[in-house]
């Protein structure tokens, strides 16, 4: 992965692509994308990176307990999934 962002922005671009193709408004009038989408996007792309290496790092240190703070990511997703039923 680089470190430029290029996998996020094609990650992005996937999740806008199948938001279109289930009928979901992802475009304004201009064909500018909606800031709500973009928001709700990044919000999740961020929250699922953030879970990841919390994860990933308990594991590795074997430690099994989830401190609250880093459960948000779950929040996130759910938070995502419900505004675009």
């Amino acid at each position: 992965m680089t470190s430029d962002g290029h996998q996020v922005d094609q990650l992005c671009e996937g999740w806008l692509d199948l938001a279109r193709q289930c009928g979901i408004a992802v475009d304004d009038e201009h064909v500018e994308r909606r800031p709500d989408v973009l928001d709700a996007i990044s919000h999740t792309v961020s929250a699922a990176i953030w879970y990841g290496l919390t994860t990933a790092y308990l594991t590795l240190t074997g430690s099994y307990h989830i401190p609250r703070k880093f459960l948000a990511a779950r929040a996130m997703s759910e938070v995502f999934s419900a505004t675009f039923r």
